[in-house]
């Protein structure tokens, strides 16, 4: 998740309480978050987002086989 980012980012800050907000419900669920970038001008810039809300997690990757159809 991350704000805006480019030359019109100031007319769609990203709300920080909100991203806090969200830092805390996948905390309390136990979900992987990734946050990309505050906005502004540049993209993947932390900017305004304090280090406890600076989450850089990935989701587990579970690979399983499909069972293939009209063997067995």
């Amino acid at each position: 998740m991350g704000g805006a980012s480019g030359p019109h980012y100031q007319s769609r800050m990203m709300n920080l309480t909100w991203l806090a907000d969200t830092v805390k419900q996948c905390r309390d669920a136990n979900v992987p978050l990734f946050v990309k970038q505050d906005s502004g001008r540049t993209p993947g810039e932390q900017g305004r987002i304090p280090d406890e809300l600076w989450v850089r997690q990935f989701p587990k990757i579970i690979i399983r086989e499909l069972p293939q159809k009209g063997v067995g």
